[in-house]
This record gives structure tokens, C-alpha cells and sequence, in this order.
């Protein structure tokens, strides 16, 4: 309700809860948002690429780096030094998941777990 992404303090208008939520539900319908907690509802991530759009990118970066049969950890690609300067740099781990989950079904990248958690990446 205080969110001032909805809030146009110039004119004193604000939009209703039901307005937010509303706009959030078509953005989450279109892939460009999920809810963090999707039985309330209070708390949603907004994307300017879909998950779908993200693996595309991460894996035409791949193919333009020579990245192929190389594994990196989700550290590597979200923060540190590999993915610094690309499109994908400062990506939540969580969006990188989606997409590199995407990419897996696709038979493009082999998920790397440990202990239940995904932790690497190889491209193929």
C-alpha cells in the first residue's frame, strides 16, 4: 500500500491495493513477475526480461564467449568477475535459476548440485 512506485506524490493520487495487485497478477500472467509469496500476495519480483528472454541471453553469451564445456558456480555468473559487464550481471540467483533451469530442458546447460543445491553451471 505505501509503495511509491504507485504513488504520484506530484498530483496526490495513489493507486488502490487492489490496483497493484492487479497489475502485478498481468505482469506474474505474462512471465515478467513472480510472486514472493503467492498466497498473500503482498510481495512480488518484477523482471524486464521473462525467464524465457534470460536464457537467450545468458546462452548467446556462452556461445560468444567460447563458454561451451565450461562450468561456473552461480556466484561466478551473478557477481563476480564472469558475469561483470553483462547483460546478466547483478541477476538474483533466483531469476538465474529460472533460466538456467530453461536452458536444462533444453539440453543446453548441465545443473551442478550439492547436498540438494544448485551451485553450478556447465554449458554444453
Amino acid at each position: 500500500g505505501n509503495c511509491d512506485l504507485f504513488h504520484n506524490k506530484g498530483i496526490g493520487r495513489r493507486l488502490s491495493i487492489e490496483g497493484v495487485t492487479c497489475t502485478l497478477e498481468h505482469l506474474v500472467a505474462k512471465g515478467l513477475g513472480d510472486w514472493v509469496d503467492s498466497k498473500r500476495k503482498e510481495k512480488c519480483h518484477v523482471f524486464w526480461n521473462t525467464p524465457s528472454q534470460w536464457a537467450d541471453i545468458i546462452l548467446a553469451w556462452a556461445n560468444e564467449t567460447g563458454s561451451t564445456n565450461t562450468v561456473y558456480t552461480l556466484y561466478e555468473l551473478c557477481e563476480g568477475d564472469t558475469g561483470s559487464g553483462t547483460a546478466f550481471e547483478g541477476i538474483s540467483e533466483a531469476l538465474l535459476l529460472k533460466a538456467l533451469n530453461i536452458l536444462e530442458k533444453a539440453s543446453r546447460v548441465a545443473l551442478l548440485s550439492q547436498d540438494g543445491e544448485v551451485e553450478g553451471v556447465k554449458f554444453l
